[in-house]
């Protein structure tokens, strides 16, 4: 996996697009992402609470290619 990020022979990874742009974020209340508190039961509460857009957990590359 780490020489096919080297050479860029990712396949569909590299070839997807974003999902949002910049301007359809504009006008919306973006949570940041967050590191130790971020679990949803909180970024739902946040959602209760106004924000329009949140961000998943942080997550190490290393954990997600073993």
């Amino acid at each position: 996996v780490l020489s096919a990020l080297k050479d860029g022979s990712l396949g569909a990874m590299e070839r997807e697009k974003p999902k949002m742009s910049l301007a359809s974020m504009k006008g919306k209340k973006y949570l940041a992402p967050l590191t130790t508190v971020g679990n949803l039961p909180f970024r739902r509460l946040c959602v209760d609470y106004g924000a329009d857009i949140t961000c998943g957990e942080m997550a190490l590359a290393t954990s997600l290619l073993s």
